[in-house]
């Protein structure tokens, strides 16, 4: 970029430490925005050692917590007075849902609104039938037609939004990796420890899920995984474990009906989990955002095994042999994908990684050019 500009952000979810994809999304945008352009973040109050990891982001924890956040008309204030002292004219919102603040502050101030999202939050909040999903919809469509731009991180996300919103502006800046995280390394003793943590038997076939539970697309997956996909596992003499890495675990006595599956809960680095496991499985088959635990797992050269759905607009030549697909809900055929692919050499094309490379994508991001 050729001139810096002064960018705020904010968040309604806090960012730190960065377990999840939505947080390493943000907080990669913001530690590799900052190489470029000065970079004011807003956040919960957390005091994150994480924080120390943005040096060149002038971070502020004013947001309060839990659902109050949302009604603090006192954070238009505070908010006016960042912009307005660091002379500020461009904001990005991470998810839509400080807008009314946001639609205040551009009455009163020359700022540009970029939303940077992260789903059609309607479209998920209705396949989780929220009785109120249709209110979301029409706010959604207000806040896509007042920002100045929008930034997707997928074509899918983009062609939805065209379809419900009739968008006119935006940017597809892709889900981005981070491979100093994400790659094909990993040390030996950080196997070791997770083989004794898990009490995991030498020569067992590692099995990797690894999504949000409570969210209904997924525990439907996790329904597939159990009554489907297991059985037949067990059924093809495979010695393996199945790792399930995500919350809320379930409450039901699933250790003693299914000895071979074992729940982590959220864990605080899924990277080691990923380089850990012989193979990644995605069998979901309904949902709306970005695949990124497909785009991660194939980041670190391990093999994913997906549903169609759960595999658009990511390009197959870039990924060769490492993703293989199965048909919608024919789950026999999925294990045997599983089990057929098992030893399939760790390796992913060099245009896969540029093509989602953090580096390569942010060369490409300018704010300058937001109208």
């Amino acid at each position: 970029m050729n001139k810096r500009s002064k960018i705020l952000c904010i968040s309604n979810h806090s960012i730190f430490p960065p377990t999840t994809w939505w947080s390493r999304l943000i907080y990669n945008f913001l530690k590799f925005s900052s190489k470029n352009n000065e970079i004011v973040f807003i956040n919960e109050k957390n005091h994150s050692t994480y924080i120390n990891d943005l040096k060149k982001v002038e971070t502020h924890e004013i947001i309060k917590t839990g659902k109050r956040k949302f009604f603090d008309i006192f954070l238009i204030k505070k908010i006016y007075n960042i912009l307005k002292v660091k002379k500020i004219n461009t904001v990005v919102i991470e998810y839509p849902w400080f807008w009314i603040h946001f639609y205040v502050l551009k009455r009163v101030l020359w700022i540009k609104i970029i939303l940077q999202e992260h789903n059609i939050e309607f479209l998920r909040f209705k396949s989780n039938w929220y009785w109120w999903w249709k209110i979301l919809f029409y706010y959604e469509k207000w806040v896509y037609k007042i920002v100045d731009d929008v930034f997707f991180i997928s074509k899918s996300d983009q062609k939805l939004a065209q379809k419900y919103f009739w968008i006119s502006k935006w940017e597809i800046i892709e889900y981005w990796v981070d491979t100093d995280v994400f790659n094909h390394k990993f040390n030996t003793e950080k196997k070791k420890f997770l083989e004794k943590k898990h009490n995991i038997p030498k020569d067992t076939i590692i099995i990797s899920f690894i999504w949000k539970l409570d969210y209904k697309p997924n525990s439907e997956a996790l329904d597939y995984i159990i009554k489907d996909i297991y059985p037949d596992l067990k059924s093809s003499g495979q010695k393996f474990k199945i790792i399930i890495n995500g919350a809320p675990i379930p409450k039901w006595p699933i250790t003693t009906e299914y000895p071979h599956i074992i729940f982590t809960g959220n864990v605080v680095n899924i990277t080691d989990y990923i380089k850990w496991c012989d193979i990644v499985i995605n069998p979901i088959s309904s949902g709306w955002w970005v695949k990124t635990k497909v785009i991660e797992s194939l980041a670190c050269w391990k093999t994913v095994i997906s549903t169609p759905k759960w595999a658009e607009w990511i390009n197959p030549i870039t990924t060769e042999w490492k993703l293989i697909l199965s048909t919608e809900n024919n789950w026999t055929w999925f294990t045997q994908l599983i089990v057929e692919h098992l030893n399939v050499p760790d390796y992913v094309s060099p245009d896969f990684t540029k093509q989602y490379s953090l580096d390569i994508i942010f060369s490409k991001l300018n704010f300058n050019n937001v109208k």
